[in-house]
C-alpha cells in the first residue's frame, strides 16, 4: 500500500505536499526510488491550498476544522459538487440538512464508500464530479436515449388549427390560456394523505365484500335449513 502507480503520479503528489500549509499529523515517509507514501494526515490545512483545490487520488488525508453544521454546508457549497459526501452525525435534523442543502453524487451517513457496493443504488458524480450514474437500470437509463416520437392525428390538428398563423388577438389569447400552468385538483393535498384515502377505501371495499358473502351465505343456510325441516315434517 502506498505505492504511486507512475512517477508522474508520485511527483504530483509531492508537489501536493510541498505546497501544503498545514502540518504532518501522522505519516509523510516518502521513498521516490519505490515511489512510496505512507498514509498521511495533514491538520490546519488551508481551504486555497493546491491539495484543497483537486482530486488526490493518493494516500494522503488533509483535515480542515469547522465548528458547526452552518459552516461545514457553507464550506461544501462554495465549491465544485464533490463525488460523494460522508457525513457523521447523530442528530437527524443535521443529517437531514445535509441531505436537503448540499448536492453531491451520493451521500453516506456514518459510513464511508457503502453506498458504492449497493447495486440497486446510482452511483454517479454532479457537474464537475461526473454526469450520468451506473448500477443496474440506472447504467441502462444514462447510456440509453429516450426518444419522443408524436403521431399525427387528424382530429387534434381540426381541434389545434388555432396554433397557425396569421395570429389574431383572439387566437393569442386563447393559445396563452393553453399554455398558462394551471393547478391540478389534488396538488394542495399531500401524497401521504392521498394514499391513505385510497388504502382507506380499499380496506372499505374488502370489508364489504367480505361482509355481503358472509350474509348471501347466512341466507343460503338459513333457507336449507328450513327446507330440511318442511321435509322432515
Amino acid at each position: 500500500f502506498g505505492r504511486i502507480v507512475n512517477q508522474r503520479h508520485f511527483d504530483r503528489l509531492i508537489n501536493l505536499l510541498d505546497t501544503c500549509s498545514g502540518k504532518i499529523f501522522y505519516g509523510g515517509k516518502i521513498d521516490e526510488k519505490d515511489r512510496y507514501i505512507s498514509p498521511t494526515i495533514i491538520f490546519d490545512v488551508s481551504p486555497d491550498d493546491p491539495i484543497m483545490k483537486e482530486e488526490i487520488f493518493g494516500p494522503i488525508f488533509p483535515f480542515i476544522t469547522i465548528r458547526t453544521a452552518d459552516e461545514a454546508i457553507r464550506f461544501i457549497n462554495k465549491r465544485p459538487k464533490p463525488l460523494a459526501i460522508y457525513l457523521f452525525a447523530e442528530d437527524k435534523i443535521v443529517t437531514d440538512r445535509f441531505i436537503q442543502e448540499t448536492s453531491s453524487g451520493a451521500l453516506c451517513v456514518n459510513d464511508v464508500v457503502l453506498h458504492v457496493s449497493l447495486d440497486t443504488l446510482p452511483f454517479g458524480g454532479v457537474g464537475e464530479s461526473g454526469m450520468g450514474a451506473y448500477h443496474g437500470r440506472y447504467s441502462f437509463n444514462t447510456f440509453s436515449h429516450q426518444k419522443a416520437v408524436r403521431g399525427y392525428n387528424g382530429l387534434l390538428e381540426i381541434i389545434g388549427s388555432r396554433r397557425y398563423p396569421p395570429y389574431s388577438r383572439t387566437k393569442l389569447a386563447r393559445l396563452l390560456r393553453l399554455l398558462k400552468k394551471r393547478q391540478l385538483p389534488f396538488d394542495d393535498i399531500p401524497y401521504r394523505l392521498i394514499l391513505t384515502a385510497i388504502i382507506s377505501f380499499i380496506i372499505g371495499l374488502l370489508v364489504a365484500y367480505v361482509l355481503i358473502e358472509s350474509s348471501s351465505t347466512s341466507k343460503t343456510s338459513s333457507t336449507s335449513t328450513s327446507t330440511l325441516s318442511c321435509h322432515h315434517s
